[in-house]
Parts: structure tokens; C-alpha cells; sequence
């Protein structure tokens, strides 16, 4: 009944402008051939939306192949996997939009609610209207500042004083609000697999950023400032394309070595290894793993062996899938002649995935001391595919338990020595209280 009343109103407002005596002769003549027009219109919208309905149900089949083989824990949580799909299927078989029938591909692996478990649809379907935040890209950009998150706001832990970001009056101590429109509150409770958010920072989509927050002293500030392009190195690694490498190594004390990078691809590890045997002679030695999400997981032992003098493990990945990766171990090799140096790695709420292997491994064999905050949580290894359709899921694996068989997921790593930041410190007198936590504990053993 509905699309008859649509038919005669597209009749009527067809008739507008036209002599009455031309549709007293020729109505049913030139209805016969709307409709027909109509028709084929609908068939061709209909056929359009079946073929995009038909590649998702290809995406899901594949999807739902994948988890029967390679899904770490088979039990899925107690829930009804093959129900659940067969549910799944039946919802997209009914859709005509294909951002809803992907949509409801997405909600299926949330039901399982476990990190490292992602699906992002083919380009043209990623941007839904009904979530909360929606973030733009725009081309990799030069970020003037490293943060910590600190009371559901950014915290500006280090600053580039050469950039305008610092001309225009932004400092350390400093916590950041709001980036844009767009709320850090907001940011945070979005995070995904790796728990962090830097993507959107270094690909914000405007050459002009702005920032609003509390200065330690809870003032208000409202700052803009330029954004150069990105002149560092990039890394490709699988499916991880373009993704900026930062690193940086310096004596914080004579005696005091300092390492930081951001994120466990062979680049920076290659650096990393390179300033540790630079720093052999050194009493101590600070690996500062603060917002390092994590990355490839062997690269971890590669780094730790540099410290080892009897073969142990960082901890072992299990799996209750039916294929040949039913257990992997993360051994750690023992060196000729391993560097003696006191090791403190530093962690926060950043830290995810093979940071907390390699801070969990090596705290439980005593070959570091961990300082900062409890780790994220999310650490379960896993496989990054693009589909035919050019959607990309992410899967675990396997589920990572340490060396004394504790289970990193959902626990993260607890420091030795829990230090919150401080914005008053940092704002005063320049001290990052983590850094100065691992210096002092350095200085104090004989």
C-alpha cells in the first residue's frame, strides 16, 4: 500500500508544468512507463544492497573459519559461538545498508571481550554514525609532546622547546582536557587492543592543534599551535603500514643510562640493543616503556638477553585451537658476557601487550625492578589479516601467562615501586617522579 501512494505522488508531481490535456490522453500510457522507470530503479537499488549484504555474510563465513582454527580459547567464553553465528548471519541477511551488516560483524567479537580482537569493515564502511567519537586522519605529523594519562586527562610529560607548541605557551605539568572537539575523557574509555590512542595525535587532521585543559595550579588554558610533517622514520611491518618509530637514549647521571622507544618493531629494537651495550659499564640502566603498546613479541627476549647469565623465560603463550601453535615459549638466552647494570623498566596504564611480557618476565626473574603504574592488561598475542573485501581482522592467538603462570590479560603487570606522576613536580622543577624513582633506587644499592 505504501509504495502505490509513492507511485501516485511521483505521478502528481510528475504532472506539475504539463498541459491537462496532455495526461487525459496520454495517463496511462506514461504511468505504465514510470512505473516500469521505478521498477528498474528499485531492482537495481536492491540487487546494489544485496551485493553489499552478500560481502559481508563472505567476510563473516571467513571470519567465523578463522576463529574455528585459530581462535586461542575454543570455549569462547561460555558463549554459544556457533549460535551467536548463525544469529549474526541472520541480521545481515535482512540488511540493505552495508555499514549496518559489517556493524553487526563488529558486535559479534565484542561479545567475546577480549582485547587484540578487532574487525575494522572495508574503508567506505568505517565511519558509523552512531559511535560516540569519531575520529579523523590526516597525513603523519612532528608531535611536540609526550603524555602520560593521568585523571582521565593527558598529562604533558616532555615538550620540544624548539616547537611552536612551547612558543605558544604550552608546558610541562600540564593536563590536557580536550584535543579539538574532542574529548580525552571520550579517547580514553575508546581505547582498543593496544590502549593507546597516539594514531589520532600523530595523524591529527588539522596543520593547526588545539588544546584545552589545567595547569597544575588548576588554571585554565586554551592553547594553538602549529603542526610540522613528520621527517622521522617509518616502520611497515604485516599489516601495521606507516607507522612513525620514535627512539631516543642518553646518560641521565654519569653513571645512568636511559633508553625509550615506542613500540617493539626490529628498527628501534636494532637501536635500543645498540644503546644497552653502550651503557655497559654503567651502574644502572632505565628501560622506559611508558606508552609502548607493545609489537612484535620475540623482541622482547632479544633485548632481555642482553642482561642474561642462565637461560630462563619471559613466560609462554597456550592455546586451546587445533593447529601447531598449541604452546610457544618467549625463552631468554644466556650471553657470554651479559651487562651487569641494575635494570629498572618504567610502566604506566600505556603499557600494553609485549611491554608487559618483557616487565612481568624479567621482574619474576629478578633481572629488573618495574616502577611506575599498573600496566593496561592487554597482552594476548595475535594475527593481523586483510580480507578479500579490505577489512582487516585482528585475532588472538594464544593466551600469554608469565613465567610463574600468571595470566597477563585483564591483570597487567604490578610495579615493584607504584609511583604516580606529578604534575606539580614536573611543572616546578622538571622532575618526571618515575625517572627520579628509578635513579634513586639505582643510587641506594651498593
Amino acid at each position: 500500500m505504501k509504495s502505490e501512494k509513492y507511485l501516485e505522488i511521483l505521478y502528481q508531481i510528475s504532472e506539475i508544468g504539463f498541459p491537462s490535456n496532455y495526461f487525459l490522453k496520454h495517463r496511462m500510457k506514461y504511468k505504465t512507463i514510470l512505473s516500469l522507470t521505478i521498477s528498474i530503479f528499485l531492482l537495481s537499488f536492491n540487487i546494489l544492497s544485496s551485493q553489499e549484504t552478500n560481502k559481508a555474510l563472505i567476510t563473516l563465513k571467513k571470519i567465523n573459519e578463522i576463529m574455528l582454527q585459530n581462535y586461542f580459547d575454543q570455549t569462547y567464553g561460555g558463549i554459544d559461538w556457533k549460535k551467536a553465528v548463525k544469529e549474526t548471519s541472520d541480521k545481515i541477511s535482512k540488511e540493505k545498508d552495508g555499514s549496518t551488516a559489517y556493524k553487526h560483524i563488529k558486535d559479534l567479537l565484542k561479545k567475546l571481550k577480549h582485547s587484540h580482537l578487532a574487525f575494522n569493515p572495508p574503508a567506505k564502511y568505517r565511519e558509523m554514525k552512531k559511535e560516540k567519537v569519531i575520529l579523523d586522519y590526516g597525513s603523519q605529523k612532528q608531535l611536540p609532546f609526550d603524555y602520560a594519562i593521568h585523571d582521565d586527562k593527558l598529562l604533558i610529560i616532555s615538550i620540544d622547546k624548539k616547537s611552536d607548541a612551547y612558543a605558544q605557551g604550552l608546558r610541562l605539568g600540564m593536563s590536557i582536557s580536550k584535543i579539538g572537539k574532542v574529548n580525552v575523557e571520550d579517547l580514553i574509555s575508546k581505547r582498543k587492543q593496544y590502549g593507546d590512542f597516539m594514531p589520532y595525535l600523530n595523524r591529527f587532521p588539522n596543520e593547526k592543534m588545539s588544546l584545552q585543559g589545567i595547569d597544575y595550579q588548576s588554571n585554565l588554558f586554551h592553547i594553538k599551535f602549529n603542526l610540522n610533517a613528520y621527517k622521522g622514520q617509518l616502520s611497515d611491518f604485516g599489516n601495521i603500514k606507516g607507522y612513525p618509530l620514535s627512539f631516543n637514549s642518553k646518560n641521565i647521571t654519569d653513571d645512568i643510562g636511559y633508553v625509550k622507544f615506542n613500540i617493539f618493531l626490529f628498527a628501534p629494537v636494532f637501536k635500543v640493543i645498540k644503546a644497552i651495550k653502550s651503557f655497559r659499564n654503567h651502574k644502572g640502566i632505565i628501560i622506559d616503556l611508558r606508552n609502548n603498546p607493545g609489537g612484535i613479541g620475540m623482541l622482547a627476549c632479544a633485548i632481555a638477553k642482553e642482561f642474561c647469565a642462565e637461560k630462563y623465560s619471559l613466560g609462554t603463550q597456550n592455546t586451546t585451537a587445533k593447529n601447531d601453535m598449541s604452546e610457544m615459549k618467549f625463552p631468554v638466552l644466556p650471553q657470554q658476557r651479559p651487562i651487569k647494570s641494575i635494570i629498572v623498566i618504567l610502566i604506566n596504564r600505556s603499557s600494553a601487550s609485549t611491554s608487559e611480557l618483557m616487565a612481568m618476565g624479567m621482574q619474576e626473574n629478578k633481572s629488573a625492578i618495574i616502577v611506575g603504574e599498573k600496566s593496561l592488561g592487554q597482552a594476548l598475542p595475535s594475527v593481523i589479516l586483510k580480507l578479500d573485501d579490505g577489512s582487516i581482522f585482528q585475532y588472538p592467538v594464544g593466551d600469554l601467562k608469565s613465567f610463574l603462570g600468571k595470566t597477563l590479560e585483564g591483570n597487567g603487570v604490578i610495579p615493584d615501586y607504584e609511583v604516580p606522576l606529578d604534575p606539580k613536580l614536573l611543572a616546578t622543577k622538571n622532575i618526571d617522579s618515575q625517572i627520579q624513582k628509578a635513579i634513586t633506587i639505582i643510587n641506594n644499592i651498593k
